[in-house]
């Protein structure tokens, strides 16, 4: 989506500045697998952003 596109060498060069940090991209057309795992976190809109600390 033209969004996603927009904000990606954004989330690149985070990904290059903060390098102690795991950085992920899910597609969530890819698969069955993927689409299950945006519903069961409440994706409703793209891009979304998700930020984990010890696993929360």
């Amino acid at each position: 989506c033209g969004p996603c596109r927009a904000i990606a060498p954004k989330f690149e060069a985070l990904s290059y500045k903060h390098q102690d940090v795991v950085f992920v991209k899910v597609d969530t057309e890819a698969s069955g697998e993927n689409k299950a795992l945006a519903m069961e976190a409440g994706i409703a809109a793209f891009p979304t952003f998700h930020f984990y600390v010890n696993a929360q």
